[in-house]
């Protein structure tokens, strides 16, 4: 659709230059030419419900606190800009410095509380980590750190960063904005339109993290229903895609959770690193809803795998 974004105007544009773009996107996809907007690269079980975004989507995954949301898109855009992609997110929540040491884990497999005091690794480790940090310092990934931005200034430092090449687009969390609005619910709903509207100027994907209010940890399943988006409506309205991040297990045994490797050490101290998410798409405009398959997550490394099929 490149051609058909090029030739728009105030006054739009026809249907059948539209349509000539559509053509040629099917040409791409038979020949295997096709490059979509954003296609997953951690989360692969995502493809059997969204294969890819669209330019103009705004995509929000949402879970509670400690759900795995951060760790999800820090773990989508490092991979993106190792393989090439120029990937920013707007960071409201996180040191920076959590960033580089979430990054090089999840890329060496080293655990992030011994990269976070280098005294802890072994010289195998710390020679690992500086190989991979010598890989990464060459890799198009920018994080922007503000406090608080309005949507006005969120969507001017992005719309900056599309003119200076970048093409993908993250904001963990849209919560975390704030438009100096009194009410909390018109102040969220400005951000969320922001959002909305900045893919659209763009055309480019926004993949926005959200947080999920407490109601769902009064539900005997205490999976998240559309409803659930903290503060607004309006977040549902506006995305294109929602994802709940589910926790895959309902009470798991001690048997369970020590199955996972990363997990020995549960009987003593009685800390999961390791266990198994799904992602609920519970809304998705031309894309299938239901739930993925589930999935691994290292919470020590920043690292999602697969699950062994049994």
């Amino acid at each position: 659709m490149e051609n058909a974004i090029k030739a728009r105007t105030t006054g739009g544009v026809s249907i059948g230059f539209l349509l000539d773009g559509l053509d040629e996107r099917i040409d791409r996809q038979i020949a295997g030419d096709f490059r979509p907007a954003y296609q997953w690269k951690v989360i692969r079980e995502m493809e059997h419900f969204v294969p890819f975004l669209e330019d103009e989507d705004y995509f929000i995954f949402a879970t509670r606190p400690g759900g795995g949301k951060s760790s999800l898109l820090r773990a989508e855009f490092a991979t993106s800009a190792v393989m090439g992609e120029p990937s920013v997110i707007i960071n409201l929540e996180n040191s920076e410095s959590q960033y580089a040491v979430y990054v090089v884990s999840m890329f060496t497999g080293i655990n992030s509380h011994k990269l976070k005091n280098a005294s802890l690794l072994s010289e195998e480790e710390l020679a690992r980590a500086r190989r991979i940090i010598t890989d990464l310092k060459k890799a198009p990934f920018q994080i922007l750190s503000m406090s608080a931005p309005s949507g006005a200034e969120v969507v001017r430092e992005l719309s900056a960063l599309s003119k200076a090449g970048f093409r993908n687009f993250g904001v963990d969390y849209v919560q975390l904005m704030r438009n100096g609005i009194s009410n909390p619910v018109d102040d969220i709903s400005t951000s969320s339109h922001a959002l909305r509207g900045l893919a659209m100027k763009i055309h480019h994907p926004i993949i926005a993290i959200a947080q999920l209010s407490r109601a769902i940890e009064h539900r005997g399943d205490g999976n998240p229903v559309l409803s659930d988006l903290r503060g607004s409506g309006d977040l549902e309205n506006d995305a294109t895609h929602v994802g709940f991040i589910w926790d895959a297990w309902q009470n798991p045994t001690d048997a369970q959770i020590m199955a996972y490797p990363e997990n020995k050490n549960y009987g003593r101290d009685g800390i999961v690193i390791a266990k198994p998410i799904q992602i609920h798409i519970a809304k998705a405009r031309n894309d299938a809803i239901g739930t993925t398959q589930p999935f691994v997550w290292n919470k020590a490394t920043n690292q999602f795998r697969e699950m062994e099929r049994r």
